[in-house]
């Protein structure tokens, strides 16, 4: 995913992505446990068919085990 920083924070499109910003540490929560992607990253010796966050994905459907998933603008920024 790439966009402008102020885009990515305010709209994340890919679960990824938004797992990366929710694992952020704030000031403001302080002493709270930190948020996880669930799951190990794959083997980079074996990625998995399609999507290679598929295992560990949250929204994963079952075309995301076969199928890389396209690229689309989402937003013209």
């Amino acid at each position: 995913e790439t966009a402008p920083v102020h885009e990515i924070y305010r709209h994340p499109a890919h679960p990824y992505t938004e797992g990366l910003l929710q694992s952020i540490p704030r000031l403001d929560q302080k002493g709270r446990e930190l948020y996880a992607i669930s799951g190990l990253p794959p083997n980079l010796l074996h990625i998995p068919d399609g999507c290679s966050f598929n295992p560990r994905c949250p929204r994963a459907r079952e075309r995301c085990l076969h199928d890389d998933p396209p690229l689309y603008e989402v937003s013209p920024t």
